[in-house]
């Protein structure tokens, strides 16, 4: 029997979400109750995978998300009839939806919504790192206009406490640019200024149950170059544990589990998504992520990414069972390199743009031209690519536009290196989709 088939003999009760990716491609498939939009693309990808009794489709036209989700008693009471006995949220938890868990016997796959929050705070995080002696770039909180100042490290990196993605972030050059960028995005205080560290940047996801810790395969970030402007970021690939410095790995592995340590203090419990940057001597944590991101999807699908154990039961397991399988508070080996690239640079790409007809949600190859050959994950093969998104029609595409993922089975870039290289296939891909996007505008 291997790792997956023996936690998910643990417990066997229904899931239910909203448009969940992780659970579509891993093996809780079976377990998941999807709730999606009828007639969305995500809805129709979900169906073709999915049973009908797996399925409840929302025919009103506005978005749906979490909250829409448990003012509606006939949603509700649907869930219940189906034996729902868990609910994994959009993204962030809340109070209202706790209650709303309570109150309908249904268990949250979360984190507890107050520690979620404070440790999304980027400022909160910094002081976690700095309270338990974990190795964390100089930092200062600027709370007014005197703290900006000569005295700050230069280069460093200025964060919003909230700041997303690469929203929020400033790669900060000078006293001066530090000055003009405040003024300029009219910036509020409390700020987080740190120290530019160079080095490789990398992510791990690590699993923290009441007393087992487990990692998650490395993942380097992919960043590229533009003229003008400061590298944007594309995506995710995962790299072989080799490609990196036995020192470098042990020293990445005490961080991370001091960390896990840290929160389970705290009384974390579930999926953290760590940044770190690798240097020749140290490693540094930069960032934790206390939810699931865009890169989990892709260790859902490959357990090998996770152990051999399956990403999505052991994270139900942290709040079913109160701990996971098995105590692995290390790097796993693994030579998958694929990668998850973020649709959302086509947002800023073709900003002030409309949608008129959304791209097909599957399965597709260069060789069957612009349309998805196949909807069913069964069909895949390891030169296809998976575009799933959930864009409806007449969406204005804006540097904020969440537009979907694309998964490869293959490296599109040369990462070893610490910084990122497309290759002839990368930019290949990204042309691809840059064309399958363009065909469906205005």
């Amino acid at each position: 029997m291997d790792n997956s088939e023996n936690s998910r003999q643990n417990s066997q009760s229904m899931i239910a979400s909203i448009t969940s990716l992780d659970l579509l491609l891993s093996n809780m498939r079976e377990r998941y109750c999807c709730i999606a939009q009828e007639g969305s693309p995500y809805a129709q990808f979900a169906s073709a995978n999915l049973i009908p009794n797996q399925m409840i489709l929302v025919t009103d036209s506005e978005k749906i998300s979490d909250d829409s989700l448990i003012s509606s008693n006939e949603i509700s009471d649907e869930l219940v009839q189906k034996g729902m006995k868990a609910f994994l949220p959009s993204c962030f938890t809340s109070s209202i939806l706790e209650d709303w868990s309570h109150k309908n016997r249904i268990t949250i796959i979360a984190p507890n919504s107050n520690l979620q929050k404070q440790l999304e705070d980027k400022i909160f995080f910094d002081d976690v790192l700095h309270n338990n002696n974990i190795s964390v770039p100089t930092s200062r909180v600027l709370r007014s206009n005197k703290d900006i100042d000569n005295t700050l490290p230069f280069p460093g990196v200025l964060q919003v406490p909230d700041s997303w993605g690469g929203l929020g972030t400033y790669f900060i050059e000078s006293l001066d640019h530090l000055q003009n960028i405040f003024s300029e995005k009219k910036l509020s205080f409390p700020l987080l200024y740190r120290a530019f560290i160079v080095g490789q940047a990398l992510g791990v996801t690590i699993l923290v149950g009441e007393s087992n810790t487990m990692f998650s395969a490395l993942r380097s970030q992919l960043f590229i170059p533009a003229p003008d402007d400061p590298p944007y970021f594309i995506g995710t690939q995962w790299i072989p544990k080799n490609t990196i410095s036995a020192k470098a790995i042990i020293t990445l592995e005490r961080s991370l589990s001091q960390l896990a340590d840290a929160i389970r203090t705290l009384g974390f419990r579930g999926m953290a998504n760590v940044d770190c940057i690798l240097t020749d001597d140290n490693t540094f944590i930069i960032e934790c992520n206390p939810r699931q991101s865009l890169c989990t999807c892709q260790i859902a699908q490959h357990s090998q990414l996770m152990h051999g154990y399956d990403l999505m039961e052991e994270y139900v397991r942290c709040f079913t069972e109160g701990d996971i399988t098995a105590h692995l508070p290390s790097i796993p080996d693994t030579d998958f390199e694929g990668c998850v690239l973020d649709l959302d640079q086509f947002g800023r790409r073709f900003e002030g743009r409309k949608i008129k007809n959304p791209w097909g949600v599957g399965l597709y190859n260069k060789r069957e031209g612009n349309e998805p050959f196949s909807l069913l994950l069964a069909d895949a093969k390891d030169e296809d690519i998976l575009i799933v998104h959930t864009i409806q029609a007449n969406t204005l595409l804006d540097a904020t536009s969440n537009l979907g993922l694309v998964l490869t089975e293959f490296p599109i870039a040369n990462v070893q290196s610490g910084k990122t290289a497309l290759m002839p296939q990368g930019e290949s891909l990204l042309d691809f989709v840059s064309q399958i996007i363009e065909s469906s505008l205005e």
